[in-house]
């Protein structure tokens, strides 16, 4: 039988979508991650981090002195030891500004473009 390039070529390009989205939800889905780091009026350093098994929180401390505002990013609920406002979220990297990690943004657009 002869199979056409075009049928041949639809269904590579289906299978490297489908490779790519299973790849992504994989990926998202083994380790919990929170955004880890601390900024002082919005100067700092904040970055994914994979946080120890069983965290399902993430957490940001906010402080505010002498006319700054500094916020902490963590893993885990905040402590009782909080010596600002504390929230906390449980979605991946909810206490930073970026919602998504790069790997599952860069999947997602691979995706789009196939």
């Amino acid at each position: 039988a002869v199979v056409s390039t075009q049928s041949t070529g639809r269904f590579l390009a289906t299978m490297i979508r489908t490779l790519l989205l299973l790849t992504a939800l994989v990926g998202c889905g083994l380790a919990f991650s929170c955004m880890v780091g601390g900024t002082v009026d919005g100067a700092g350093t904040m970055a994914e981090y994979e946080c120890s098994d069983g965290t399902t929180m993430c957490s940001s401390t906010s402080v505010e002195a002498l006319g700054k505002t500094a916020i902490t990013y963590a893993c885990g609920e905040c402590s009782s030891f909080s010596l600002g406002d504390c929230t906390e979220c449980s979605t991946e990297l909810c206490n930073g500004a970026a919602s998504l990690s790069i790997a599952a943004l860069f999947a997602t657009l691979l995706y789009l473009i196939i």
